[in-house]
């Protein structure tokens, strides 16, 4: 992505900051916040994000490269070895929901509440909790998450070293699902009667929505369900309707 324009910090806190980094974030057409850019190209030159820029500031190893592995486009930060898509998209591997990290309200902040030492050798994310800022984006458990939260959890993906990719031929294995379902469902469906159709619909939906769970959870692997779901679902309404 190239973007027009840049929108920064006022001039006293740009000038006081050792390294600046964007928090765009686009979420897909159903709302829901998966992906965010790692990179964006501004001017020529590439610009990190919020969480990539705080984890690169707090290493020695401030090194990025952009390799092939596989069907796979890598950002290679040290020992790490992040997944992203070819717009520099990391998908976001998000955790048990609302407060998964530690947090400190500014009240306990001004009144000592922190114990001297505690926070030390970790990254804090400061910002705004208020919902009116309208910094809040709903993620695929339905749950909603202020930006802090999604900025934290970016920057555990990459430190922990979990993630969430979608290679080249997860697109191909989709399109392969429909196909073999969709043939798979007309011969079995024409063939038996409406028990065994809702049976059969039932089981190769089911089948790929734990297919698709279990790599998910297994190997970190995403490839959507949802249209090799649908596809015995509509070939029994066409078969019926027939």
């Amino acid at each position: 992505p190239r973007p027009t324009g840049m929108l920064r910090s006022t001039p006293a806190l740009t000038a006081a900051a050792s390294a600046e980094g964007f928090t765009n974030a686009q979420h897909d057409v159903d709302g829901v916040l998966r992906r965010v850019p790692l990179l964006l190209l501004y001017q020529g030159k590439l610009s990190p994000s919020l969480a990539l820029v705080a984890i690169l500031q707090a290493s020695p190893d401030r090194r990025l490269r952009i390799i092939n592995e596989g069907s796979e486009k890598v950002l290679v930060w040290g020992n790490h070895h992040i997944p992203v898509d070819r717009q520099g998209n990391l998908m976001i591997d998000f955790r048990g929901g609302k407060k998964s990290f530690p947090y400190l309200s500014a009240k306990e902040v001004l009144r000592g509440a922190p114990a001297a030492g505690s926070m030390r050798g970790k990254i804090v994310v400061v910002g705004a909790w208020a919902r009116g800022l309208g910094d809040s984006h709903q993620v695929p458990s339905g749950q909603s998450l202020q930006g802090l939260e999604v900025h934290a959890t970016i920057i555990d993906n990459i430190l922990s070293g979990t993630f969430v990719s979608r290679p080249d031929w997860a697109r191909g294995a989709e399109l392969f699902a429909i196909l073999l379902l969709g043939v798979l469902s007309t011969w079995l469906l024409s063939r038996s009667g409406f028990a065994l159709s809702m049976l059969t619909v039932a089981a190769g939906s089911g089948g790929c929505y734990v297919g698709a769970r279990e790599l998910l959870l297994s190997e970190g692997t995403f490839v959507s369900p949802l249209l090799p779901m649908i596809t015995p679902v509509i070939v029994m309404t066409v078969l019926s309707l027939l």
